[in-house]
């Protein structure tokens, strides 16, 4: 199944919100106003299954709380799986960035505030017990696994607008890093990402990964690596119909189906939503337009050809990759709770056709394809 990262943020971000401290190299994801639960920060949340779910709090508000907490039965109860010794903030024991493989496979950052020292940990039985395996390469990097063995570790850098992207790449767990992809600024040799534009890097699997981009004018543009990242080749993406004068991004990981291949998309001035679709294994992409029309949406895409859209108490969902379309009446108004996060975005992942979650300040649980959502209860102290 497809796993979901949701509200990620690094622990500079947060501190800098709560305590005022400077930022230290800061993700796309994490300049972001905070989550607030009860006097928590929400700083992230991970969905694994059906019933599996994972969170990262922090104490707002100059508190010294953090924890990592898990729960194994759909969010009726919730286990602390802290790491020992980083319950408390200060020192070196500042979580700074959280990466979750399965229900079983987890990896933490610590470090000091400003970014110099960072440790990399994992557990690979729920959180019961962790590891030390290592150090992070400098500049405070965002990881991702796609197994126990291959991850990646990416420094996003720069100003809005435009964006240095490092890539180093470990085989061994996290053990050693490689620098296998570094652009530069105001130039685009062959293989590299271009500077300007702000992006994020996603990775299927060993060898393919995507780079979305979000740019200030016309029509962004999605780059493919075909080998773990060392070289990206950008894809074609047909302009929508209708003028975008305020530029636009591709959002999330991109969806593959064998050549099928489905990835947000959302334009500005004017406002619309959008699903790029390739049949060609992503080499081109077709916008697909959603029921919902002048307005950015919220959207889960299941897979490459079913997806889910989500406005005020509507649900409107696709088995066949946009050309019809059904609508399921939600007792969740979710324009609300999207429009409420401060450009912090709920975001839906549904599991299978009945059973799915929904993030906003907290989370929420369906196992009737979005009908009825149950909002559940995350312990408000860390313990």
């Amino acid at each position: 199944m497809r796993r979901r990262q949701w509200l990620w943020r690094s622990a500079a971000a947060v501190f800098a919100a709560v305590l005022s401290v400077p930022l230290f190299a800061l993700s796309p994801a994490t300049a972001m106003k905070a989550h607030v639960v009860g006097n928590l920060v929400l700083s992230g949340a991970w969905t694994t299954s059906a019933d599996v779910a994972w969170v990262w709090t922090q104490s707002l508000s100059g508190g010294s709380e953090q924890a990592i907490l898990r729960s194994a039965n759909a969010g009726a109860s919730w286990t602390n799986v802290t790491p020992t010794g980083l319950g408390v903030i200060g020192g070196t024991a500042y979580l700074g960035n959280v990466d979750v493989l399965d229900d079983n496979d987890a990896w933490i950052v610590h470090g000091d505030v400003s970014g110099s020292v960072e440790n990399l940990e994992f557990t690979n039985n729920a959180g019961r017990t962790w590891s030390s395996v290592g150090t992070l390469p400098k500049g405070g990097c965002e990881i991702q696994f796609v197994s126990r063995a291959l991850g990646w570790c990416t420094v996003y850098g720069g100003a809005p607008g435009s964006m240095l992207v490092t890539v180093f790449h470990t085989s061994d767990g996290g053990r050693v890093w490689t620098l296998i992809s570094k652009n530069k600024v105001d130039t685009n040799p062959k293989g590299t990402l271009p500077f300007g534009c702000d992006k994020h890097l996603y990775f299927d699997d060993a060898l393919v990964g995507w780079a979305d981009f979000d740019c200030n004018g016309g029509v962004a543009p999605i780059y493919e690596t075909l080998d773990d990242g060392t070289t990206w080749v950008q894809r074609r993406n047909a302009a929508p119909k209708g003028v975008i004068d305020g530029g636009s991004d591709f959002q999330g990981a991109p969806v593959t189906s064998g050549a099928h291949v489905a990835v947000g998309f959302t334009a500005f001035s004017p406002t619309r939503s959008l699903v790029y679709v390739s049949d060609d294994s992503g080499r081109t992409f077709a916008p697909v337009s959603v029921p919902v029309r002048g307005h950015q949406v919220l959207q889960d895409l299941l897979t490459a050809s079913s997806w889910k859209v989500f406005w005020g108490h509507t649900i409107y969902e696709t088995n066949n990759a946009g050309r019809t379309w059904h609508s399921v009446a939600s007792n969740v108004d979710v324009t609300s709770l999207y429009s409420a996060q401060s450009g912090l975005p709920t975001a839906v992942d549904f599991v299978n056709a009945k059973v799915g979650w929904l993030t906003s300040s907290t989370l929420w649980r369906t196992v009737d394809g979005g009908a009825t959502w149950t909002r559940l209860h995350i312990p408000t102290l860390a313990s």
